[in-house]
């Protein structure tokens, strides 16, 4: 059985209607899962801090200045963290794309932030996760620490035996 993979996520955006319609659309994936959301650098920080979420929505252009929200905030992360959480720049101005990549973020969603959006982050997120798998087997063969596994047990007059032996992917 396959399990859902959970990303938690906090928002922070000092547009109190562009916090709801992020959360109202990434409530309809069940992989996302909602922590906090904060209006200002410091309160985000705080939270970032305190649930070490997956996720950080992060507007990089606020309406109000005050807020102080800018990229500089995965800076301050980088201080705690030595993984921060993959951040995720929503916000109006796609011109601000190119700076945001300089500090390797994960994904830069324009606003509103749309559904397929977030179909497309969550694919994205999946992807990472398979791809980082499989580079640690990989290391991990290279370095001959390979997982241990079980030798079978004989059992004596087994009704049936079935074998099952999978090729290189």
């Amino acid at each position: 059985k396959l399990t859902l993979k959970k990303y938690s996520y906090i928002i922070i955006d000092d547009d109190a209607e562009s916090i709801l319609k992020t959360k109202t659309v990434a409530a309809s994936f069940p992989e996302l899962t909602f922590l906090a959301s904060a209006v200002n650098y410091q309160d985000g920080l705080h939270l970032v801090l305190e649930h070490q979420p997956s996720i950080v929505f992060l507007e990089i252009d606020p309406k109000d200045t005050i807020s102080n929200l800018s990229l500089s905030f995965i800076n301050e992360l980088y201080r705690f963290f030595s993984l921060i959480p993959r951040i995720i720049i929503t916000t109006t101005k796609k011109e601000l794309a190119f700076e945001a990549i300089q500090y390797s973020v994960f994904d830069y969603l324009l606003k509103p932030v749309q559904s397929i959006d977030l179909v497309k982050l969550v694919l994205k997120l999946k992807k990472n996760v398979l791809e980082n798998n499989s580079v640690e087997i990989r290391s991990e063969a290279a370095s001959g620490i390979l997982p241990v596994v079980q030798t079978p047990q004989i059992v004596e007059n087994p009704l049936i035996i079935c074998i099952k032996s999978y090729g290189d992917y």
